[in-house]
């Protein structure tokens, strides 16, 4: 009866102490990325909100020259094939690691007149977007 109270006390409190520290690593990651993480937020929903307003130029607003070079008439030619921008939703964000010079996320579905593509945006230390992709087939 002893040995099994103390199997259940150890298992108690390596649960605890498993929990503390999953706890405290949850805790410190939005100091390092809280308001990093809501400018982001915002600079991605732009994208989509100047989309569906039809002003592609604020929507590239934050690209990098290289994106914004690559970008240029395709907005045209997503919305000739999917229509309208209806909505959109954040469905996930964070940071990434990866070997390249994205550092942040920010993915997204979005629901266009002729259907749903996700996306993802990503961003450098200089909080410019590097990266627009989606992805989906729109129905004709």
């Amino acid at each position: 009866m002893a040995k099994k109270m103390l199997i259940v006390s150890v298992s108690i409190l390596l649960i605890v102490v498993v929990g503390l520290i999953f706890f405290r690593s949850k805790a410190n990651a939005p100091a390092v990325l809280g308001q990093r993480s809501q400018i982001l937020s915002d600079r991605a929903q732009n994208i989509f909100e100047s989309l569906k307003a039809g002003d592609y130029q604020n929507a590239t607003r934050d690209f990098n020259s290289g994106l914004k070079a690559q970008i240029h008439g395709k907005f045209d030619t997503l919305i000739a094939k999917a229509g309208p921008l209806k909505e959109y939703s954040i469905t996930r964000e964070g940071a990434i690691e990866d070997n390249s010079n994205h550092i942040y996320g920010v993915y997204i579905t979005c629901k266009f007149e002729r259907g749903t593509l996700w996306g993802i945006v990503n961003f450098d230390r200089q909080k410019q977007i590097t990266r627009f992709s989606l992805y989906g087939s729109p129905h004709r």
